[in-house]
């Protein structure tokens, strides 16, 4: 059994954070909250997501896994305006009910093991931290994307730069200590697909802090805030630079 009543734009954002790697997932329900956790079809990059019980107006559940069309439910998500709430329930029918102020939906839920596994969480050391505001993000990769195809992201010397370089053409943008919120670690560089950053910017690029962890020709870890009680995590492979 599940019941809740949430914000709806708190769900919309989780919702749409996932569906941009994944086309379902399987929604973890337990007496603390919800989570999620999926990787794209090329095992490339990984979401998840937690909603704490705190974030919710109403909410009880049982230790369960509901399987979800994350654009199905999305598509009825849209038809909330800002402020609404969301009301959500699975019974033993394998249905989940939907209800925004007068509109009512019932969709079919997906058998959980019919579903991929859930992938197993690397066990990562990340050589720097980075908080930054997710509209420079956002910036530079939309700047990068003008000209290449991936992006380098990189900490040197308490700087944190994100650099592209096409045929003819390069971008770079540099933060330091003082203009970052927060800066952690030693140096770290990796290059990535900006297909993926891309999408994913999407989702954090009005967010005022981000957190982003690097290495050297290591994956990538991005972080943000949906609520006080809830946040969505990308894990990225790097892409492995040419001599």
């Amino acid at each position: 059994m599940f019941s809740c009543i949430v914000d709806a734009d708190v769900l919309k954002k989780l919702v749409k954070a996932s569906s941009i790697l994944v086309d379902e997932a399987k929604i973890r329900t337990s007496s603390e909250g919800i989570s999620m956790r999926a990787v794209d079809s090329a095992n490339v990059a990984m979401v998840s997501f937690e909603l704490k019980r705190d974030a919710f107006e109403l909410f009880e559940a049982d230790e369960s896994e509901i399987g979800v069309d994350l654009h199905r439910l999305e598509d009825v998500l849209e038809l909330g305006k800002k402020g609404d709430k969301v009301s959500l329930s699975v019974m033993d029918d394998e249905k989940l009910r939907i209800k925004i102020r007068n509109l009512s939906y019932t969709l079919s839920l997906i058998d959980p093991s019919s579903m991929r596994r859930d992938p197993r969480v690397p066990n990562l050391e990340f050589s720097a931290e980075v908080w930054v505001n997710g509209m420079e993000v956002d910036r530079a990769i939309k700047a990068a994307s003008k000209i290449s195809d991936h992006i380098v992201l990189g900490v040197e010397n308490e700087v944190f730069y994100m650099e592209a370089e096409g045929d003819t053409d390069s971008m770079r943008l540099e933060l330091t200590k003082d203009e970052l919120l927060e800066l952690k670690g030693g140096n770290a560089r990796s290059m990535f697909s900006l297909d993926y950053l891309s999408d994913m910017s999407k989702s954090f690029r009005t967010t005022d802090e981000v957190r982003i962890y690097l290495g050297t020709d290591y994956p990538v870890k991005i972080t943000f805030p949906v609520t006080a009680d809830g946040e969505v995590s990308y894990l990225l492979a790097p892409r492995i630079e040419s001599e």
